[in-house]
């Protein structure tokens, strides 16, 4: 966030939270959405990937 010359209070601006929430995200406090992750990554101008991972190797039981 830094790295993008983002504060804190400016990111809950382009995002519509508060900077608490923000904070809350932050430290790994706070559950949020999709849409939300979509939203901080528009904020700072990057890309979000998504990627679901197989638990097992496929073939293995």
């Amino acid at each position: 966030m830094e790295e993008n010359g983002v504060s804190r209070a400016e990111l809950a601006r382009r995002i519509s939270k508060s900077p608490a929430y923000v904070t809350q995200i932050l430290r790994g406090n706070a559950n949020f959405t999709i849409g939300t992750m979509v939203r901080l990554a528009m904020a700072l101008n990057c890309r979000l990937e998504l990627h679901l991972v197989p638990s097992q190797p496929s073939g293995e039981s």
